[in-house]
């Protein structure tokens, strides 16, 4: 009895062992199947940072499509502005033939123009250009040969471009005025004052706002001897204190320091005011003293190209020699300066 109880406890004790081989079989396989689990993880968590850095590119993706969007939306809108104000500009020069060809038989001046302006009917005709009197000063050299020149008719502006008549076209059409405020202020104090520190871009694009042109060298000359022959001035062969705002005299009429209010001298034989000081008016021509050599007989332009651009008129702080007719000067066409302004002009039709 003893012996088969001691074989059925060993048969026992061989089947716990071999649960227990199998338990000790299944922890070993459930460690391995943890490890593989935690590995599993941290390839996930890696991987949904791996996403994470993906979605913030896509987002950043689509934030810079919205922005090329929107700036590709403001160029076609600028576009489209530049379009808008070129076809407004020519509209504008249509209109003024249009009025012009209706005012021809009238009056001689009328207002033309964007900017309001009133304007003087220059007739058609000849007339000799430079300096018909042989003057010795040596920088009188560049207004000869003295030659006979033919003009069309054109309207030139009565007045110079006032302070004011400029704050209109930067306020209307939006150009981007590069010279300062201040400087005009202290030369031009007001309004009613010839608009300065103007280069020749600025003078050209306020002329095309208002769809008219800067006058041509002998445009300019032809009108500012307003009908008199061979005369140093617009008024005559004297230059006094009470004709023009010259030399910063501040005597006689001329009681400014700087610039006058336009129009505050008498006008010349077509009604322009200030052809002789004041300040200096750009034209559309480039400068080239050897220019009227070779100069064409009608409706000369000017050369093709150069350095610097017509300047006409003297200014306030020059002497009277500066202020002849005839005389000829010439400035880089990017100088904005304190005694440099400028009018228009606007062809007739035929």
């Amino acid at each position: 009895m003893f012996g088969g109880g001691c074989s059925q406890d060993n048969s026992v004790l061989n089947d716990l062992t071999a649960q227990i081989d199998a338990l000790q079989n299944e922890v070993q396989l459930l460690k391995e199947n943890l490890d593989s689990l935690g590995q599993l993880n941290l390839k996930i968590n890696t991987l949904n940072r791996q996403i994470g850095v993906l979605q913030d590119r896509i987002d950043g993706l689509d934030d810079l499509k919205a922005q090329v969007d929107f700036l590709d939306s403001q160029v076609k809108v600028q576009a489209d502005q530049d379009s808008l104000n070129d076809l407004r500009a020519e509209i504008d020069l249509l209109n003024n033939q249009l009025k012009v060809l209706v005012l021809q038989a009238s009056p001689n001046k009328t207002t033309l123009g964007r900017d309001g302006a009133e304007m003087a009917l220059i007739p058609a005709g000849s007339f000799q250009m430079g300096d018909s009197k042989n003057e010795p000063e040596s920088w009188m050299k560049r207004s000869r040969p003295i030659h006979t020149v033919e003009l069309d008719a054109f309207y030139m502006d009565v007045n110079e471009v006032t302070v004011g008549q400029f704050k209109q076209f930067v306020n209307q059409s939006g150009y981007k005025y590069g010279g300062d405020w201040n400087d005009v202020a202290k030369y031009s104090p007001g309004d009613d004052y010839p608009m300065v520190h103007v280069n020749w871009d600025d003078a050209t694009a306020y002329a095309k706002w208002a769809g008219k042109r800067l006058p041509t060298e002998a445009e300019w000359e032809y009108a500012a001897r307003g009908r008199l022959i061979g005369k140093r001035y617009p008024l005559g062969d004297e230059m006094t204190d009470d004709d023009a705002n010259w030399s910063n005299t501040a005597i006689g009429k001329d009681k400014w320091e700087y610039c006058s209010p336009v129009g505050s001298f008498e006008a010349n034989g077509y009604g322009l005011y200030d052809m002789a000081g004041n300040v200096y008016e750009w034209c559309a021509d480039w400068y080239d003293e050897g220019y009227y050599s070779i100069s064409p007989a009608k409706n000369p332009l000017g050369p093709d190209s150069g350095l610097y651009r017509v300047l006409r008129g003297g200014f306030w702080d020059n002497y009277t020699n500066t202020l002849w007719i005839a005389y000829r000067g010439g400035t880089s066409p990017f100088n904005r300066i304190n005694d440099l302004g400028f009018r228009c002009v606007s062809t007739a039709p035929r």
